[in-house]
């Protein structure tokens, strides 16, 4: 196929990627990342999950509480 100088034979592009398409893409994907991580970590649900439990003092009386495999007091 005959080029003339300074022209784009398409065929010659074929399977080369436009490097500013694909940081596009990329720039993109990480912008809604972000987004969802800010939505996802500003939910109640999140923040539910993930909060410092309330310090409590548990007792447990050992002397009422029985062993796997034993049913008598001691």
């Amino acid at each position: 196929m005959v080029s003339v100088s300074g022209t784009v034979d398409p065929a010659e592009n074929c399977g080369k990627t436009d490097i500013t398409s694909e940081l596009q893409i990329i720039s993109a994907g990480r912008a809604i990342g972000a987004w969802t991580a800010s939505v996802i970590k500003g939910s109640f649900c999140y923040r539910w999950l993930t909060k410092e439990p309330e310090p409590e003092v548990i007792v447990i009386d050992l002397r009422e509480s029985y062993t796997a495999g034993h049913s008598s007091h001691y």
